[in-house]
């Protein structure tokens, strides 16, 4: 919980107006939610099969896995090569569409004429 103090001044506060600096932080942030809820709501397909992958809980089991649908059928991922698939996905097909590098590349032209 904030501090009192806080919430009288906001502003003193990290936000994407005064601290810029975090806006690719927070995209990042934003692409990893939404991949996960589309995980969730069956939008998101296997790139090798093109079938969606969705979640499933186990009421035996304390934790959250996935299933990959094949004709309502499921494949419980339980081994590393399944979430090797879900990261592959992250990481070459759905974080590269954000293009985050041109936070980082600068016009040395322009910013050299500044000087």
């Amino acid at each position: 919980h904030n501090s009192v103090w806080l919430d009288d001044h906001p502003e003193a506060g990290y936000n994407l107006v005064n601290s810029p600096h975090l806006i690719p932080a927070f995209e990042l942030d934003e692409i990893i939610c939404r991949y996960s809820e589309n995980i969730v709501r069956g939008c998101q397909t296997n790139p090798a099969t093109g079938l969606p992958l969705s979640p499933i809980i186990k009421s035996q089991v304390c934790f959250l896995t996935f299933v990959i649908n094949f004709d309502n059928h499921g494949y419980l991922i339980v081994a590393k090569s399944d979430i090797d698939l879900l990261m592959d996905v992250l990481c070459f097909e759905v974080i590269p569409q954000a293009k985050l590098w041109e936070y980082f590349v600068l016009d040395v032209d322009s910013i050299l004429e500044k000087f």
